[in-house]
């Protein structure tokens, strides 16, 4: 059979039944209809080309890879130097200025563990940053308010 993942995830969805009824051209047409992409490739192309991380980096690859997945099944193959670019172009401004990111021009597996290794390096870093900012606002608008409270009170 030689499913893993998402599809022997769905495979087993199947009936045991279902499953030993069909051939081998049934089960090559279940596969195509069942993971192949309702893109054509002019529209998987101008996809990867609009394609921007908005989110997560995690989900960008995801939608990076599936629109790879979708041009690919067409009969197109880019070279992996190319791939590298267009992923690169399309994450965002602070992980594509990331010079360590330039060092992987040509594998786009590595490039894409090291993206999602610093996205969650500058994640952790930001929501750091936010909780101090917000402990120290926290702190300051205490003081203020108590200062005003006491200028309410207090002669001038």
């Amino acid at each position: 059979m030689g499913l893993t993942g998402n599809a022997l995830h769905v495979w087993r969805r199947i009936s045991s039944e279902d499953r030993h009824k069909m051939s081998w051209k049934d089960y090559c047409n279940w596969i195509q209809t069942t993971f192949s992409s309702p893109l054509t490739l002019q529209q998987a192309i101008e996809s990867m080309d609009s394609l921007k991380q908005t989110g997560s980096a995690t989900i960008y690859i995801q939608s990076f890879n599936n629109l790879v997945a979708a041009i690919s099944s067409q009969g197109v193959q880019y070279p992996e130097a190319h791939l590298c670019v267009k992923f690169r172009q399309g994450l965002k401004p602070h992980l594509r200025a990331d010079s360590d990111l330039f060092s992987f021009s040509s594998n786009l597996k590595q490039l894409q563990i090291e993206t999602e290794r610093l996205d969650e390096f500058h994640w952790r870093q930001n929501k750091a940053l936010k909780q101090n900012n917000n402990s120290s606002n926290s702190n300051g608008n205490f003081r203020s308010s108590r200062s005003s409270a006491k200028s309410e009170t207090s002669p001038m």
